[in-house]
């Protein structure tokens, strides 16, 4: 899939902020469970000039389909991936702080997000709050107990403008959850030590959607990226690159791994016939059932080899599968070509229910198709063409919030792979709000100097 997300199960903030100007009357024992914002701030100056008043955010989130995915159905990689927590600005009228670090810490107390909702006057009492985590326990230290980043990990952000959603690496935090070296007590979302001690300075207020908000599409939630574009070089395989070839070892319907060792063998000739090139490749699992190997053939004038080439997967006791293909040269051109594309999303439907997870093909051809230029990316025996560079957005089509963005940066998870069908990428649907229509858009890298955009009218509703 590239992505995954999982929403918060339980958010809240808490906050030690005076009712009046004196110390004694504070906000610490208030809860703001169903309220949905949630808040953060350091405030001074406004009362006593020793005061410092803080509002702290935590927020959990339940691993168990994660888990399940990572080690039983092995559909996310256990390694290479990252996880970001995001967090939505609120609009609101108050002052907005910037210039700021916000930092992620596992908590090592559990807790209970309570039933509280009264963010402006702060008089719904009761666990979660500043000085207990449940109805049955305290913090040790008030305002949350969180653990050290040095042996357990932890995230932060810079904050330039007063309206930037939170994006937070905790890819060390979420590892030792899914390990078991950490237990899952969710984390504390708080300003850094410099601006919650700072003497002079407030940082007054930031507000986040919380998962009550009425906006679904900016509830909190806790992304797996990883990049999963599965490049398979059968239908443009070229002399003197290297090309990336697969195995499905399906069995019954379903993808099952392998428990033998596999090469990969490639021969320019049926068996049986001489050849000129024959040479055997190791492969690797890549996914259950899933075999890869890497295949350079180097081509030179003196060397006459077949047209028809065949790949054989195999093992000491038997043959997986074997296939063809024909191989390309690659040639120079003395044309700098910025073509432009046309996409169909082939089996794109208009509804999809929330568990479904689809895999969506994306047929690609230049707008001139009858001109074929970038000859050695092109296999136009199924009508289409193969395209190395190509991502996906995804916006809501009601106000134009952008749900998944074009990851075009070191981690591509939204980039789109291909295979003898063309271009594909997978994608859950649990991620979007049910009756919420989405359009789906596509970014077709053409070359280095030009990227093209093609919005097809893809509208799809998850109900």
């Amino acid at each position: 899939m590239g992505l995954f997300r999982i929403f918060s199960s339980q958010d809240s903030f808490i906050t030690n902020r005076m009712f009046s100007t004196s110390e004694s009357l504070r906000a610490t024992g208030s809860n703001f469970g169903n309220s949905p914002s949630l808040h953060l701030f350091k405030l001074t100056g406004s009362t006593p000039s020793s005061s410092v008043e803080l509002a702290r955010v935590l927020v959990q989130f339940d691993l168990t389909e994660l888990s399940g995915k990572i080690y039983s159905d092995k559909s996310i990689p256990s390694s290479s991936v990252s996880y970001y927590m995001t967090m939505f600005d609120m609009q609101h009228e108050d002052r907005k702080p910037s210039n700021y670090d916000v930092f992620a810490y596992p908590l090592s107390r559990s807790w209970t997000e309570g039933s509280g909702i009264d963010n402006e006057k702060y008089r719904d009492f009761g666990p979660v709050n500043w000085l207990s985590a449940s109805a049955t326990a305290t913090w040790i230290v008030a305002g949350s107990d969180y653990l050290d980043a040095t042996d357990y990990g932890s995230g932060s952000q810079h904050i330039a403008d007063p309206n930037s959603d939170f994006e937070i690496n905790i890819t060390d935090i979420v590892v030792n959850w899914l390990t078991g070296g950490l237990p899952n007590n969710g984390l504390v979302v708080k300003l850094g030590a410099t601006e919650e001690n700072h003497t002079t300075n407030s940082y007054y207020i930031k507000m986040l959607h919380s998962r009550e908000t009425m906006f679904t599409d900016r509830m909190p939630f806790v992304e797996a990226r990883w990049n999963n574009a599965k490049k398979d070089n059968r239908n443009n395989f070229a002399y003197n690159v290297e090309n990336k070839m697969f195995m499905y070892n399906i069995q019954r319907g379903e993808l099952t791994n392998v428990s033998e060792t596999v090469t990969c063998r490639i021969q320019d000739h049926a068996v049986g016939a001489s050849s000129s090139f024959t040479a055997s490749f190791a492969t690797h699992q890549i996914e259950p059932g899933i075999l890869t190997a890497s295949i350079t053939v180097e081509f030179t004038g003196n060397v006459q080899f077949s047209a028809s080439w065949y790949d054989i997967w195999e093992s000491s006791t038997r043959v997986y599968m074997s296939g063809n293909f024909t191989p390309l040269i690659l040639t120079g051109s003395t044309m700098d070509l910025n073509s432009e594309y046309v996409v169909d999303v082939t089996n794109l439907k208009r509804t999809y229910s929330l568990n479904e997870e689809v895999r969506l093909k994306a047929s690609v051809r230049q707008r001139d198709y009858k001109t074929h230029k970038i000859v050695h990316t092109a296999s136009f025996g199924w009508g289409g063409e193969y395209v190395e560079k190509m991502y996906y957005k995804i916006i809501n089509e009601t106000n134009g919030d952008v749900i998944v963005p074009y990851a075009t940066g070191t981690l591509p998870y939204t980039q789109l792979g291909y295979d003898a069908s063309g271009n594909y990428f997978d994608l859950s649907m649990n991620m979007f709000s049910p009756g919420t229509l989405y359009r789906l858009l596509f970014l077709i890298d053409v070359n280095k100097h030009t990227k093209q955009e093609v919005d097809g009218d893809f509208i799809f509703k998850v109900i």
